[in-house]
């Protein structure tokens, strides 16, 4: 994983900020521009491997529920083991609802393709982020 400024940031001659907003160019360089990119293919193991991290890092567990797994509620543990601290072992509770669901109208992801609604936004990024609320976000967030 590379943590890189894209070029076209780095091209930018201007920073149009929402109205009200301050925000000089070489701010969003330093704090609103850098990506995070895969440079390698994933792999899924069957077995886990250990991962390279120095500080505090978020996973994402994706949970396949057979599509035969009777209703209920499923209790198990994720035990982290760091090279350099000790274990810990997370609860991890699951609840197979007694219906069916929808498939989502979108997918889901870490990818959170999405902007604070504002006068500002283009039809263009509308279209492209789903422009939500403060409240929106707030709400999403807890």
């Amino acid at each position: 994983v590379v943590n890189r400024t894209p070029q076209w940031v780095l091209d930018l001659k201007e920073v149009r900020p929402a109205p009200g907003a301050v925000l000089s160019l070489e701010k969003y360089r330093e704090g609103f521009s850098t990506i995070t990119e895969v440079n390698r293919e994933f792999v899924d193991p069957e077995k886990l491997q250990p991962g390279d991290i120095a500080d505090f890092r978020q996973f994402w567990i994706t949970v396949h529920i057979p599509e035969n797994a009777a209703a209920g509620t499923y209790h198990s543990t994720v035990t982290i083991t760091p090279g350099n601290a000790p274990a810990t072992t997370l609860k991890l509770t699951v609840t197979v609802p007694s219906f069916d669901l929808l498939p989502p109208p979108f997918e889901y992801s870490v990818y959170y393709p999405t902007m604070l609604d504002h006068e500002g936004l283009s039809a263009g990024q509308r279209d492209k982020y789903n422009p939500i609320t403060d409240e929106q976000y707030l709400a999403e967030c807890r």
